[in-house]
C-alpha cells in the first residue's frame, strides 16, 4: 500500500507539475517537497486542503487506505439500485481519481442511459459534456465516438453526429439509429451488399462445382448478372484441373460471352473492365479439345 509521500509523488506527475512548482503553488520550499515524496517529513495539517487542491485530489485519497477499492464496492452495491445511484458513485470516485478514465466512463454512460433509455433531458448536456471529453482524451476508442453521436443526434445535431458515426470503425448498428429515409436505406443496401459480396467471395474460394452453382443462383436473385462472367470462370478452372476439356472450353467461352456483355450493359461496375480481368487468368488462354 503506498504512503502518503508517494501518493504526492504519483499525483504531482500525473498532474505534470515538478517539485518546485508543487512548492510554489503552498508557499513552501522545493526540499520540504522532496522530504514528504521520499517519507522523510509529512506536510503540516494546515497544508492538507491546499495540498489536495493542487494534487486534485480529495483528502481521504492522500490519507486514506485504498480509497479506489472502498470506491469499487461502493459501486456494486449501487447497481442494484440503478443509474442515479451508481452515478453518485462515479462523482464521488472523481472528486479523488479526476483523470480516472474507468471513473469518467462510468459516469458518462450513466448520464447516457438516464438521458437516452430513461428520457430524462436534465441528463442530456452533462452526458454529451462528459463523453466529448472522454472523446477528446481517447479519439480513438470508437465507444466514447458512439456514444457522442447518438446524444448529439437527439439534440438533432445531425452533421456532427454523422461525422463521428462514419468514423466508428463498427458503425452498422449505430448508423442504424441515426439515419433517416433515403439515407437509411442506403446504409442498409451498402450492408447487405458487403454481406452479400462476402458470402459470394467464400463460395468462389470453395471452389466446387455446388458452391458456384449456388453462387450463381444467388447473382441471379439479387439481379447481379454482371457478375455471371465469374461463376463460368471458376468453373473453367475446375474443369482444367480435372482434364474435363469439353466442359472446360464451353465454360471459357460463356465466361468470355457474359465478360462482354458486363463491359456493354454495366460499364461503370468495374475499375477494370471484365473482359480484361477475365484474360489475366492464365488458365483462360488455353483452348483445348478433348483429345
Amino acid at each position: 500500500m503506498e504512503n502518503i509521500g508517494e501518493k504526492i509523488r504519483d499525483l504531482r506527475k500525473n498532474k505534470n507539475l515538478t517539485q518546485e512548482e508543487l512548492a510554489e503553488k503552498l508557499g513552501v520550499s522545493a526540499q520540504a517537497v522532496s522530504k514528504w515524496e521520499t517519507g522523510l517529513s509529512a506536510p503540516d495539517i494546515s497544508l492538507l486542503l491546499p495540498l489536495c487542491d493542487a494534487l486534485g485530489t480529495g483528502a481521504d485519497a492522500l490519507l486514506g487506505g485504498n480509497r479506489k477499492n472502498e470506491l469499487e464496492e461502493q459501486f456494486q452495491k449501487a447497481i442494484r439500485y440503478g443509474e442515479e445511484a451508481t452515478l453518485r458513485v462515479s462523482e464521488e470516485a472523481l472528486k479523488d481519481f479526476p483523470d480516472d478514465e474507468k471513473w469518467l466512463f462510468r459516469r458518462a454512460h450513466d448520464e447516457y442511459v438516464l438521458a437516452i433509455e430513461r428520457k430524462l433531458d436534465f441528463y442530456l448536456r452533462p452526458a454529451t459534456i462528459h463523453y466529448r471529453e472522454l472523446h477528446r482524451k481517447f479519439p480513438d476508442k470508437d465507444i466514447y465516438k458512439s456514444g457522442l453521436a447518438e446524444l448529439l443526434f437527439v439534440q438533432g445535431k445531425k452533421d456532427e453526429s454523422f461525422v463521428l458515426a462514419y468514423e466508428c470503425k463498427e458503425n452498422d448498428q449505430l448508423l442504424k439509429k441515426i439515419l433517416e429515409g433515403e439515407e437509411l436505406e442506403k446504409h442498409k443496401r451498402a450492408v447487405l451488399n458487403k454481406k452479400f459480396n462476402t458470402f459470394l467471395f467464400e463460395l468462389f474460394d470453395y471452389n466446387t462445382l455446388e458452391s458456384l452453382e449456388l453462387a450463381e443462383k444467388l447473382l441471379n436473385i439479387f439481379s447481379c448478372e454482371y457478375r455471371l462472367w465469374q461463376v463460368y470462370a471458376h468453373r473453367a478452372k475446375i474443369y482444367f484441373a480435372e482434364k474435363d476439356y469439353e466442359n472446360f472450353n464451353f465454360c471459357k467461352k460463356e465466361a468470355e460471352h457474359l465478360a462482354d456483355l458486363a463491359d456493354e450493359k454495366y460499364p461503370a461496375v468495374f475499375e477494370v473492365s471484365a473482359s480484361e480481368q477475365l484474360h489475366t487468368w492464365e488458365f483462360m488462354s488455353n483452348d483445348l479439345r478433348k483429345s
